[in-house]
C-alpha cells in the first residue's frame, strides 16, 4: 500500500458490475468509494472490502435483490485485512436476513500483505449486520503473541498444517462462533453486540 500509483486507484475509487445471471443485459455498475481486494457472499448478498486511503478497511454491503444496491458501508479505522486465502463460508447469516461476519486483519499497514505463503496469526475482527442490512462492528477475536508460534515443544509440522485455510478464519458452526488463528482456536460469544472470548486451546 505504500506505491503511489496504488494509492491514486485507492482514491479514485472503482466500478462494481452487478450482472444478474438470468439477466445479463440487465447488469448494473455501481461506483464504490474505495478499491476492491476481496468479495465476500453474505447470505443472498455481497461483502465487498478494499481501501480509499491507508487509513484502515472498508466494507461494503452490496444487496442483491431485484436490484443491485450499496445497503450499507463501514469504516474499520487503523484495521488492514491480511488473508487473501480464507474466502468464502465468512459469514452466519440468519432467517430474518440479520448476521455476522469475520475477516483476518491486522493493526499494522506493513503486517497487511497478503501473500500466498504469509502464515502469521490475524486478528479476526467481525462486523453485525442488522435485518434492515446496516452494518456496525463487533470487535475483534486477538491473535496473541503465543498463537504466532507452535508452543509445544514436541510439535512437529509434517503437511499442509496452515495453507488449507490461511492464517486465520473464522468458524460459524451449530450456532456457535470460533475462530481459528495459526493454532489457537478461539470461542467466542456475542454480549451486547460485541464478540467476547469465551475459551481458547493450543491445538498443539
Amino acid at each position: 500500500m505504500d506505491d503511489d500509483d496504488d494509492k491514486a486507484r485507492m482514491a479514485a475509487g472503482t466500478r462494481l458490475v452487478a450482472v444478474p445471471v438470468k439477466r445479463p443485459r440487465k447488469a448494473q455498475v455501481l461506483n464504490l468509494p474505495h478499491n476492491i481486494i476481496r468479495t465476500e457472499r453474505v447470505g443472498n448478498d455481497m461483502m465487498v472490502n478494499g481501501y480509499h486511503d491507508d487509513s484502515g478497511l472498508n466494507m461494503t454491503l452490496v444487496g442483491l435483490g431485484k436490484s443491485a444496491a450499496i445497503t450499507s458501508s463501514l469504516f474499520l479505522e487503523r484495521r488492514y485485512e491480511s488473508e487473501g486465502r480464507s474466502h468464502a463460508f465468512n459469514a452466519m447469516v440468519e432467517a430474518d436476513g440479520s448476521g455476522l461476519i469475520g475477516v483476518p486483519t491486522v493493526g499494522a499497514e506493513w503486517e497487511s500483505g497478503r501473500y500466498v505463503w504469509r502464515s502469521d496469526s490475524s486478528d479476526i475482527s467481525f462486523v453485525t449486520k442488522a435485518t434492515a442490512g446496516t452494518l456496525n462492528s463487533a470487535g475483534a477475536l486477538a491473535a496473541t503473541p503465543k498463537d504466532k508460534v507452535a508452543t509445544h515443544p514436541d510439535y512437529r509440522c509434517e503437511v499442509s498444517c496452515i495453507d488449507w485455510y490461511g492464517n486465520s478464519r473464522p468458524i460459524f458452526t451449530g450456532g456457535r462462533i470460533f475462530g481459528l488463528m495459526g493454532t489457537a482456536l478461539v470461542e467466542a460469544e456475542m454480549a451486547e453486540g460485541k464478540v467476547r472470548e469465551k475459551a481458547r486451546i493450543d491445538l498443539t
